[in-house]
């Protein structure tokens, strides 16, 4: 039997339908689910293992999906923390680490490391994004994707890929990757190269890049169709129109 144009159409949109990942909370009260999908509002806690806690308030696997708000901190001990900061932008906190949310709005992202390390890992970023993380009496502005570093204990910021503008005082500092500045007090306040070789065995390190390729492997995006005409889900943010209709999606949103 030869079917229409529209009945093919609407059997491939079935087909689509039927394809559609159903979304639920991890029940493993061990640690989150690396594919689970929850509200990426800024702040968003990730992923979470070991002691963490919101300000005092404990968190686990269930606690996946709660807003750091503006003026809360994050804290572990021995344990690590994933944070969405804005779309595409991963900020993991280290053991015995701490920081404090000061603006968690979209356009205007800005933190500061209280102690310890974290990392930002950048994969999305737009023009719009004003993203700072604040370390000792310096600023640092995150202006392309990669993959940025807060060292309290060793009192540098180091942008292992992409570029960022440290501000202190009335000076500011262009780092480009393979590159970090010392904010020791004495120190000269200039950008230096180092050998990343070096830091692949820290804990931090390796546990970002566990994370990274999880969340990789784990969030593929499907499209098919012609042309513009599609369906399909996957990270994304923005809109779009196809057989159907328009949709717009998060980092692990949807389309049709």
């Amino acid at each position: 039997m030869k079917l229409s144009g529209w009945q093919v159409i609407s059997s491939l949109f079935l087909a689509a339908l039927l394809c559609v990942p159903a979304w639920a909370a991890d029940t493993d009260t061990s640690s989150a689910s690396a594919t689970d999908t929850y509200s990426t509002l800024p702040g968003t806690l990730n992923y979470v293992e070991g002691q963490a806690q919101f300000n005092s308030n404990v968190l686990n696997s269930k606690s996946v999906g709660e807003t750091l708000e503006n003026g809360q901190t994050l804290s572990t001990e021995r344990g690590h923390a994933e944070l969405v900061l804005t779309p595409g932008v991963y900020l993991r906190a280290g053991d015995n680490s701490s920081l404090k949310m000061d603006d968690n709005s979209i356009s205007n992202t800005s933190l500061r490391l209280l102690h310890g390390h974290l990392m930002v890992d950048v994969t999305e970023y737009h023009k719009q994004n004003d993203i700072r993380v604040k370390e000792g009496n310096a600023t640092a502005r995150l202006l392309s994707k990669g993959l940025y570093d807060f060292d309290l204990n060793d009192q540098q910021v180091r942008v292992f890929k992409g570029k960022a503008v440290v501000y202190e005082g009335d000076q500011h500092v262009m780092l480009k990757g393979g590159h970090d500045i010392t904010l020791a007090e004495n120190a000269p306040r200039k950008a230096q190269s180092f050998d990343e070789s070096k830091l692949e065995s820290g804990s931090l390190y390796r546990w970002n890049h566990l994370r990274s390729t999880y969340m990789a492997e784990s969030n593929p995006q499907y499209n098919w169709g012609w042309n513009y005409p599609y369906w399909g889900w996957g990270p994304g943010w923005g809109w779009g129109w196809g057989w159907g209709g328009w949709g717009w999606g998060g980092p692990w949103g949807w389309w049709w």
